[in-house]
């Protein structure tokens, strides 16, 4: 039995020390994916391997998964899986961890993928980040085994190294597909400048799809919608001859009819009938062996002239949201294109319009942090619309709080950055928000949709017409742009409606990535753990502080206090609550603290805490506090009340102190003496 135990605790150490070491990168999401399984086949280990299955909120189906099943691809892992119902539904339902160790026994009625493969036992953990839930980490055995506690905690554990990995691996591939949007709205905003022929603007357009898209076949429809007939019909790619000229009425009976009546993007995928096309054209899809399909509709001053179709074959990898993004704005490129090359009186203006698209893609494609994108965004946007000025209103919808308000244009001073969310809520922006469409409001007359206060706030500030675009992306709620003009200039034309809608979508994904890698920055700088600064965060914080009490002559001081018999801790009641522990501590010393001080996690179970503007007997007088915070009481865990110590060492800079390294290692040297000396004590160096 004590050579069992001893063998386990090896085990769980060479598990702990691999984790430990394990960097989940990828140039790709699937790569993380694969990484996640083939680390649990490899350390747990999975007699018969392990599984990710990926889950989208939003539309509730299952998405791209990784396994390392023998014959088990990507996609049949999420085909067998119930979307109502079973394992992985109840996992992300109840947000923890399934543990079956018996599929005799199991509570749930087997899957296809349970009996293909002949899965006598699993564990399933959520996949969790930023709060939610983004899919399930399975370890899989053919035989009944018992998962025990150190077995969960691993799978826990990498799960959530996982989450994070999959958020960052996300932002890159949403980078690069945004990267590849823009260069492609860039280049085929430049090859349509100075186009005047129809048929050359449509050539470029199909070109530009094809190659952006990866596209087998593309097709390029306009319509005259009140005469019931198809006005140009174009098609390329090297699957052209594929595409047969079909009738007015044909094509009404299709996605593009679709497309042409709810004005909207239609995205199906391979393999799967689409009800919103006829039988007929279903069969001609299977015939002709078309795979994934994407439709855009051509949007001109209210109206849909027409569609751009693109079609890939039926062994490519379906659309995907960022390919009919993508499309989306070369539609809207499209669209001016066609409108410039018919109403050549109009081309000045329209070209116009297509170099403020092109500005702001290169904006979109320049570094720089999230105020430096929207000040920039904000100036170009309010070039290309005619009026006074331009805001980002960027509000946390469910917060019910606003994140940034940006402005720019000649009247950028009268906007103000102190509204309050409920005074944006209650005015145009609140109402295109809610009703998630573009709107304007006329010069000149009163708004029924704004509430009397804002209403007075126009007047006082020269407003006129007003134009209000939502940004959405992928379904979240991210703010309003909005456009005025001064009192006396004129109305927004629909026209203006359209272009300010083209560029909020794509200054959606920027603002959305922008968010991201705002988070991400604050990840990396804070312990995953206790959400204080981490050692790279303490030490850079610190030496700020450093420098600032060498070029002011101001007294600095710093503490570090490390918990006494923690490992005694974990072996007792395992590393879970050791965990507890060390948040439950956290929580007790921040209200200690001032908010100019600082403290950060230093390692392990030490932590260091940096005190600007303090000597000697302050700094004594906060360690107390701090060591008397902890040692008072007991700390409430899962595994009951545990009573914990800390033993405190204190520092202040001196003339032998060069850095807050020696600072810290000066405060180290204390904290050693307080443990030598009896422990939850404080001494000072």
């Amino acid at each position: 039995m004590a050579i069992e135990r001893v063998q386990d605790t090896a085990l769980n150490l060479e598990r702990l020390t691999a984790l430990a070491e394990l960097e989940l990168t990828g140039a790709s999401l699937k790569a993380v994916l694969n990484q996640v399984v083939d680390t649990v086949a490899r350390l747990l280990p999975a007699g018969k391997g392990s599984t990710v299955v990926m889950w989208d909120a939003v539309d509730e189906v299952y998405q791209l998964a990784a396994s390392t099943l023998p014959g088990q691809e990507s996609g049949t892992v999420t085909e067998g899986l119930r979307t109502e119902g079973g394992a992985t539904r109840w996992i992300i339902e109840q947000r923890r961890a399934y543990v079956c160790t018996n599929i005799e026994m199991d509570r749930f009625d087997p899957n296809q993928i349970t009996k293909d493969f002949g899965i006598g036992s699993y564990a399933g953990v959520p996949i969790i980040a930023d709060g939610r839930v983004l899919g399930v980490l399975y370890a899989l055995e053919d035989v009944p085994r018992e998962f025990d506690k150190a077995d969960l905690a691993f799978l826990t554990t990498l799960a959530r190294r996982a989450g994070t990995a999959i958020v960052d691996a996300r932002l890159h591939d949403s980078n690069r597909a945004a990267l590849r949007r823009t260069e492609t709205m860039a280049f085929v905003s430049q090859a349509l400048v100075g186009l005047s022929d129809l048929d050359e603007v449509l050539r470029t357009i199909i070109d530009g799809v094809v190659g952006a898209l990866d596209a087998d076949r593309v097709v390029l429809i306009t319509l005259d919608t009140q005469h019931e007939r198809v006005d140009r019909y174009r098609i390329g790619g090297p699957g052209s001859h594929l595409i047969a000229h079909d009738s007015y009425e044909d094509l009404m009976s299709g996605l593009t009819g679709w497309v042409v009546r709810n004005q909207q993007t239609a995205l199906s995928p391979r393999s799967v009938p689409d009800q919103r096309e006829s039988t007929a054209l279903q069969q001609r899809r299977r015939d002709t062996h078309g795979g994934s399909v994407v439709v855009a509709p051509l949007r001109l001053k209210g109206d849909v002239i027409g569609t751009l179709t693109a079609v890939r074959p039926f062994q490519g990898a379906d659309f995907s949201p960022d390919d009919a993004a993508t499309l989306e704005g070369l539609s809207t490129l499209a669209a001016v294109a066609i409108d410039n090359a018919r109403l050549s009186g109009e081309t000045r203006s329209a070209l116009t319009e297509v170099r403020g698209m092109y500005k702001i893609m290169e904006a979109l494609n320049t570094e720089g942090g999230m105020g430096e994108l929207l000040d920039r965004l904000a100036a170009l946007v309010a070039e290309v619309l005619p009026c006074d000025r331009v805001s980002f209103l960027l509000l946390d919808v469910e917060g019910r709080d606003v994140y940034r308000i940006v402005a720019g244009g000649p009247g950028a001073d009268q906007v103000s950055r102190d509204m309050t969310f409920d005074e944006i809520w209650s005015g145009l922006g609140g109402w295109a928000i809610r009703n998630r469409r573009p709107t304007r409001s006329p010069d000149g007359e009163p708004e029924p949709r704004e509430s009397p206060e804002v209403r007075e706030r126009r007047r006082a500030t020269g407003a006129g017409a007003v134009l209000a675009v939502p940004l959405f992306h992928q379904g979240e709620s991210l703010g309003v742009l909005t456009a005025i003009k001064q009192r006396g200039d004129g109305d927004f034309s629909q026209r203006d409606l359209e272009l300010a809608a083209a560029m909020a979508g794509q200054i959606s994904v920027a603002v959305a990535n922008a968010k991201l890698l705002e988070e991400l920055h604050r990840l990396a700088v804070t312990d995953d753990l206790t959400q204080v600064p981490n050692r790279r965060q303490l030490f850079e914080l610190g030496e700020r502080s450093y420098a600032a009490s060498i070029r002011y002559g101001r007294p600095l001081s710093a503490i570090m206090f490390d918990l006494d018999e923690f490992k005694r801790v974990n072996d007792t009641y395992g590393h879970a609550v050791g965990d507890e522990v060390l948040v439950a501590v956290v929580e007790r010393c921040l209200p200690v603290i001032r908010e100019v001080d600082v403290l950060g996690r230093y390692g392990g179970e030490e932590f260091a805490v940096i005190l600007p503007e303090t000597g000697p007997e302050g700094a004594l007088e906060i360690a107390e506090r701090l060591r008397a915070a902890v040692a008072d009481r007991p700390l409430e865990t899962a595994a009951g009340m545990i009573r914990v110590t800390v033993s405190v060492g204190v520092a202040t800079a001196n003339e032998e102190v060069k850095n807050v390294h020696g600072l810290l290692d000066s405060a180290d040297a204390a904290m050693f003496l307080a443990k030598h000396l009896g422990r939850n004590r404080v001494e000072k160096s």
